[in-house]
């Protein structure tokens, strides 16, 4: 407003003391708006400032709070009438639920690689911030979701009537949706919704639920604090697991190291939850994984880490680029490396190498594989096309020698993309 007035317009206007007297009043309620918009920008500033400040003195008088123990003062009242036919005495057990509580698995993995068994120890972390501290208690840990309801919703009948007429404004009633009578012609798309379009523009995460129910009691009684601190609870379950297949899994391309994995079948009755698992190999901890929930008579597959016992050495051959052979009318590129494995234990190892040929999506441009190349053990693997693998058992102290060596040609005039996924 201050610019149109100072600025605009530029043509003359007539010197009148009606014109003057209008500008002025015009600028005088600008200034007015601009020094109060100043003090109100300045009070929200300072109120700001104080919020915050407000903000830091909770967060530090919560702190305080939970290092004294977590005090709240919270009560409830329980009132119950008895009639008895005769004098007796009696005892009374009061369940009550309690929302502020939560646990969660976690486990330690204990493998030997010379004897090929693996140790699964099941402990859990409570942490509970109730209004009241449990000191010496009954603990039982349940996967059940006291959330769902219990038994299924309710279908009832649906009928489709023509609504009257609005006296302002007509409209009609289509499956809980209000439409105007002139829409009413136009078949409504799935897409178009209510449902359908709020999936399409919210991006809701489900709630982390089990799948099954189960519960763990712990041997001894546990005393947990509510004081927002997380309690460890150990000896929910020891698995011992016997003639576990270990493989060594290198990925050439990425990284000359080989990774070490247990893969065993789950066959105990009661599912194991998700959690952390640090994994231990030979005695020496190697890191920490995070598994899904393990169901019964399941293969599973746990990370174990780096395998040190496991050479790897990469050698680029050459890759060639530019006109090849009799087709000077097309470009090739060439790759050729050599991957040499070398097995350092004492026992046999099983390898896995993992690699891919190219997968042309055009029908000009083609992929040879040379007959150099070792053939893999296994294509197209978990469904992706073109992902290889070789596999080998090594004996102690062998070497295994891998070769590589494929072409992509295409027209000379054309430039090629490469995507991974």
């Amino acid at each position: 407003l201050n610019g149109i007035v100072s600025e605009y317009p530029q043509q003359e206007m007539p010197d009148s003391p009606e014109n003057g007297s209008g500008i002025e009043r015009t600028r005088g309620v600008l200034t007015l708006v601009r020094e109060t918009s100043k003090i109100a920008f300045d009070s929200r500033r300072e109120v700001g400032t104080q919020l915050d400040q407000a903000k830091r003195s909770r967060q530090l008088l919560q702190i305080e709070r939970n290092q004294i123990g977590g005090q709240r003062s919270e009560s409830a009242e329980l009132s119950f009438g008895i009639v008895a036919t005769e004098e007796k005495e009696t005892e009374f057990k009061v369940s009550y639920f309690v929302n502020e509580s939560s646990w969660r698995s976690n486990y330690h993995a204990y493998f030997d690689s010379e004897a090929r068994k693996l140790r699964i120890l099941h402990d859990a972390i409570v942490q509970q911030r109730s209004p009241e501290s449990w000191s010496e208690v009954d603990l039982v840990l349940t996967t059940a979701n006291l959330d769902f309801r219990t038994a299924p919703p309710q279908q009832y009948s649906q009928f489709v009537d023509l609504a009257q007429p609005h006296p302002m404004e007509e409209h009609v009633v289509v499956v809980g949706s209000r439409l105007p009578a002139a829409e009413v012609a136009t078949n409504i798309a799935p897409s178009d919704s209510i449902v359908e379009r709020i999936r399409k523009g919210l991006e809701l995460s489900p709630p982390r639920v089990f799948d099954f129910s189960s519960e763990y009691r712990t041997a001894l009684a546990q005393s947990v604090p509510n004081d927002y601190s997380e309690h460890g609870i150990v000896g929910l379950g020891t698995y011992e697991f016997d003639d576990i297949d270990i493989t060594t899994t290198v990925v050439p391309r990425h990284s000359d190291i080989g990774y070490l994995s247990a893969r065993f079948l789950y066959a105990e009755s009661s599912p194991l939850p998700s959690g952390n698992v640090k994994c231990f190999v030979d005695g020496s901890f190697i890191g920490e994984v995070i598994i899904e929930t393990i169901h019964p008579n399941e293969d599973v597959v746990i990370p174990m880490g780096v395998d040190r016992s496991i050479r790897v050495a990469m050698e680029n051959q050459g890759d060639v680029k530019g006109d090849k052979g009799l087709f000077r009318n097309r470009k090739v590129q060439e790759t050729h490396f050599l991957v040499t494995v070398e097995n350092r234990r004492s026992s046999s190892a099983k390898i896995e190498v993992l690699d891919y040929y190219p997968v042309a999506r055009h029908e000009d441009i083609k992929v040879e594989i040379h007959r150099e190349a070792t053939p893999p053990t296994e294509s197209d693997i978990d469904n992706k096309p073109g992902r290889i693998s070789w596999t080998k058992e090594l004996k102690p102290g062998e070497v295994w020698d891998i070769r590589q060596r494929y072409s992509v040609s295409y027209p000379s005039d054309s430039v090629i993309s490469l995507t991974g996924r």
